[in-house]
Formats: C-alpha cells, sequence, structure tokens
C-alpha cells in the first residue's frame, strides 16, 4: 500500500535524522521493538538496516525486543538490556542510543516502558520521539495528501467505492 511504504520511508528518515544530532556521541545503536515483531522480523529489520545506511553505516548496532505495556512482562528473545549489555562490554566510555524504531510518537512504550529495561545501564541514551515536530505533522500531512491526491487507484475516494467498503461511502458526500 503506498501510504504505509510513504510511512515506512518517514519513519526511518526521522530516526536517522535525530541520530545524526547525537552520532558523534554515540558507540553503538540499540533499535527497539515490541516483542510482537520476534517472530517476523524482517521489516524491521530492514528499517533498521535502511536506517543506518542513511548515516554511512558508521558505528555498530542490534535490533532488541522489549514486552510492550499491555503485554506480560516475559523475557524477550534478544532483549533490549541484553543487547545494550553486549555493546557496553566492548565500549566503557561511550553511549548506547537506544531507538524505538518502531514509534514515531510518543506513546507509554517510549516514555515508560523501554526507560526502565535499560536504567540500570549505564551509558546507555534513549531517544524518544518529538512531543511536537514540524517533521512529524509534514509527514502525516504527506501521507494524507497521498491518500487524496495520489495514484488515482489509491486514492481515498476509490478505496471508498461502494463497491468496496459502502458504509465509508457517507464520507464521500
Amino acid at each position: 500500500m503506498l501510504s504505509t511504504k510513504n510511512a515506512q520511508v518517514w519513519r526511518i528518515a526521522y530516526w536517522s535524522t535525530k541520530l545524526k544530532e547525537v552520532l558523534p556521541k554515540l558507540d553503538g545503536v540499540v533499535f527497539a521493538a515490541p516483542r510482537k515483531f520476534s517472530c517476523a522480523y524482517g521489516p524491521v529489520y530492514a528499517s533498521c538496516e535502511r536506517t543506518m545506511n542513511q548515516l554511512g553505516d558508521v558505528i555498530p548496532w542490534r535490533l532488541g525486543f522489549y514486552s510492550s505495556w499491555d503485554s506480560f512482562d516475559l523475557p524477550a528473545w534478544k532483549g533490549v538490556g541484553s543487547q545494550v549489555q553486549k555493546f557496553q562490554k566492548s565500549s566503557e566510555l561511550g553511549k548506547i542510543a537506544v531507538v524505538p524504531i518502531t514509534d514515531v510518537i510518543e506513546t507509554f512504550d517510549t516514555i515508560y516502558t523501554i526507560p526502565k529495561k535499560v536504567e540500570h545501564l549505564k551509558n546507555a541514551l534513549v531517544l524518544r520521539p518529538d512531543y511536537e515536530s514540524e517533521k512529524l505533522v509534514h509527514g502525516i500531512a504527506e501521507i494524507v495528501n497521498n491518500l487524496l491526491l495520489g495514484r488515482k487507484d489509491r486514492q481515498l475516494e476509490v478505496a471508498c467505492s461502494p463497491k468496496k467498503l459502502t458504509n465509508l461511502n457517507i464520507f464521500l458526500n
């Protein structure tokens, strides 16, 4: 779907821009994703790869998982905390950034859950999405714009045609 692809591209650009701001102080990056992505982590891994590629692949990175606020706090395969600890074994001085790669707006996970997973680890720096951001507003506007004015077969009017979604047809009039 066009909007999903644009959202993914925008998310990659968003996090690479945020990482550029602190890149000189970093020795590594741990991308944090909810545990529900651990079984089929291909798209999340690809987003991490593309984000670091935009930064020139200058520092190592890992993908770690965490139990979200709405699930049981079970040990996660390749947990965020253990991934940060692996970096800290090789680097005592630099910071390790923890990036919630699947989020671009503040959630309970970005405010509480992820910081709680790494608060006991020294040198861990949790990056959080901006509370208000021109980049965020612009990105959402681009997604809406593409839905409304994009290719004819992807426009909202076609998606809400009587053949496809009769209940949403009221919004077209």
